[in-house]
């Protein structure tokens, strides 16, 4: 059963999904299961619970399948560094690297599609002034990947979250070093303090990490 402290309501396109499983002719092998989350939705259900259901609306709607979710692990660490620089920036982010594409992390706002999560997107604008969405990060620790990026970008990615959650400061540190660029601001390194840390000195003082300290 379902730890049900990780429950929540649907968000907007959820209940259209729920509500599309709850009238639709759902084929005999699924109907059980289908049933079973449609009784438990009142009461809230887990983030990977409500992908099924948005996967079961879409089999029996004939759309595309999703694609699917990857536990990361818990992502705890990653929120408390940004959150420890929002008393000094107003957008904190960070950046990791997978397959030699720089992606951007931050935590989605109160007025997002889901707030609280991690947005998952690319580093870099295009010309429309616009991240490209590569998913979202839950606070279980999921990774719900866009429906619009390849199998093995949603593997690599999915690959540096990982990294990423299991130990921020250090995948942080390895991409400045890897890359010769902060993680945080994205300018370039040149102080050798800072190209030994793989960060600069400012960032340092506003994610609260250490600069300069002797080994």
């Amino acid at each position: 059963m379902a730890r049900t402290d990780n429950r929540r309501a649907a968000t907007p396109a959820e209940a259209v999904q729920l509500e599309t499983l709850r009238t639709a002719s759902v084929p005999p092998r699924q109907a059980e299961f289908a049933g079973s989350l449609i009784n438990q939705a009142s009461g809230g259900l887990t983030t990977r619970q409500w992908w099924w259901v948005g996967e079961l609306a879409r089999q029996v709607s004939g759309e595309e399948s999703a694609p699917a979710i990857t536990n990361v692990g818990s992502v705890k660490g990653i929120v408390d560094l940004l959150d420890r620089a929002k008393a000094h920036l107003k957008y904190p982010a960070l950046l990791v690297r997978a397959n030699d594409r720089h992606i951007r992390l931050n935590i989605a706002g109160s007025s997002a599609q889901a707030p609280g999560t991690i947005n998952v997107c690319s580093a870099v604008r295009d010309n429309a002034g616009q991240r490209r969405w590569y998913g979202r990060i839950t606070v279980e620790g999921e990774y719900e990947p866009s429906r619009r990026i390849e199998p093995a970008m949603q593997t690599a990615i999915a690959t540096a979250l990982a990294a990423m959650a299991s130990d921020p400061a250090k995948a942080a540190s390895e991409y400045g070093r890897l890359t010769g660029h902060c993680c945080f601001c994205t300018l370039p390194l040149t102080d050798p303090r800072s190209t030994a840390v793989g960060y600069g000195k400012i960032c340092a003082r506003n994610y609260d990490l250490p600069w300069g300290t002797p080994k």
